[in-house]
């Protein structure tokens, strides 16, 4: 009789066992997945020195809150800026002249030698002007050659005019005329003399004059003719053109832009309160944004002023020569800043903000140990760990894993187990354990 009533109980005992083996070994190997997760945000309070505490929500609810302290962040950090790779010399070419465009020296990375032409504009009609000019110095040069030759000729020969043959007529008869009037007391000699000299030297100078204008009016011919040629001012490359054969240009119109690529540069423009953080000389990083990798590039200028509508100063960093880069490419240049307004600015995990449309919030423990939702502003997230901009203050104690239905008000309870957050398969284990003792004893009893 007996042996028939134990086996009727052990039958449940078994059943009842292996239904709480199964939740056991359900509730461990959630455990397990959540590992992973717990470790690295655990990590991020590490990095961050927050002094991280547990608490339970209240009354009755089994949900188990960390409480983060907010910490400053004592190391630097540094603020993205988006810059252009230009080269080191890069200019853009402008027309001097109307015309139109007859030559090119080739497309975009063509290299060009110094001196070399690469535009060229029509020249006929001022090539048909400076042959004029050139005839008109060349008259000019014939009459002062003339003009010299008569004011020597009236210099040294007292000014005695000779008409042909030996000159005789007009000796005999400068030299009565000349006699007659000196003992008559009728003229001056001398101021007649002086009179030829002075016109003689007059035209002389006359003529110097017509050969300086004509010499001004060949060069600026010239000037105009070399106007028409675009040089290249060194081992340069053609980044960029505007014009083709054919096209007619205006003086002041852009044809090419060229530059250096064997020197390369970023250009980026800083903020004006930000000009502190950078000197001549320091290294900074910067990203490439189409492969993405950091190179170091070094600071080379600084703009004195900054633009007046942007109000950005312009910096110029120079990069490797080997560095997988083109001109204008983009660029992230990470700029030092140890927080807005140059302070240490508060650092909380990640996970602690919640959203509520567009605006970010985290929920504050007040002296009362309830929660309230406070909007703040964030920065990026950057390893697990977010700068609060506004909102929180140093050493409030915040919510670091809020849940979805987590509402302003609610009582949180201190005093978690040592050891961190209860796992959520002791209570299983418990159960088991003491659903096992009864029927143990229950079967024994029975048993006799």
């Amino acid at each position: 009789m007996s042996s028939s009533s134990t086996s009727s109980v052990s039958a449940p005992q078994g059943n009842y066992l292996l239904k709480f083996g199964l939740s056991m070994f359900t509730a461990f190997a959630l455990a397990a997945c959540g590992g992973h997760d717990k470790q690295s945000e655990e990590k991020a309070d590490d990095a961050a020195g927050h002094r991280v505490a547990h608490a339970e929500m209240a009354p009755q609810e089994s949900q188990n809150f960390q409480i983060v302290q907010v910490r400053l962040d004592n190391k630097p950090g540094s603020v993205p800026l988006g810059g252009t790779v230009v080269s080191r010399n890069e200019t853009t070419l402008k027309a001097q002249m109307p015309g139109r465009v007859v030559f090119i020296a080739g497309e975009e990375g063509t290299k060009l030698e110094p001196n070399q032409v690469i535009v060229a504009l029509d020249d006929e009609g001022l090539l048909a002007k400076r042959k004029s000019a050139l005839a008109q110095l060349d008259r000019a040069l014939s009459a002062v050659r003339a003009a010299r030759i008569q004011y020597t000729d009236t210099i040294y020969n007292d000014g005695v005019q000779t008409r042909g043959g030996m000159g005789m007529p007009s000796m005999f008869d400068h030299m009565f005329t000349k006699n007659i009037g000196d003992m008559m007391g009728v003229g001056d000699p001398d101021m007649d003399r002086y009179a030829q000299i002075q016109a003689a030297r007059s035209a002389a100078e006359q003529a110097d004059s017509a050969v300086v204008q004509a010499q001004a009016a060949l060069d600026e011919i010239e000037t105009m003719l070399r106007d028409k040629q675009t040089l290249s001012p060194g081992n340069v490359v053609i980044l960029e053109k505007y014009i083709e054969v054919g096209d007619s240009v205006m003086p002041g119109q852009p044809l090419v832009k060229v530059g250096d690529v064997s020197k390369l540069q970023v250009r980026v423009n800083l903020p004006s309160g930000m000009i502190k953080a950078v000197r001549k000389g320091m290294k900074l990083p910067v990203t490439l944004g189409t492969s993405g990798a950091t190179i170091q590039g070094e600071v080379e200028r600084i703009y004195p002023s900054a633009d007046p509508v942007s109000h950005t100063v312009t910096v110029k960093i120079s990069i490797p020569s080997d560095a997988p880069a083109a001109p204008g490419m983009y660029v992230t240049v990470s700029i030092p800043d140890s927080g807005k307004g140059g302070r240490a600015l508060p650092v909380i995990p990640a996970r602690a903000v919640v959203w509520r449309g567009s605006q970010s919030a985290v929920f504050v423990l007040n002296k009362d140990n309830r929660t309230e939702m406070r909007m703040v502003r964030v920065g990026k997230n950057r390893g697990g760990l977010v700068k609060v901009l506004s909102g929180l203050r140093p050493g409030e104690r915040i919510i670091a894993n809020p849940t979805p239905t987590l509402t302003s008000g609610v009582q949180i309870m201190q005093g978690s187990p040592p050891g961190g957050q209860r796992s959520s398969a002791e209570p299983v284990r418990r159960q088991y354990d003491r659903a096992r003792s009864e029927n143990v004893s229950y079967s024994y009893r029975r048993s006799y």
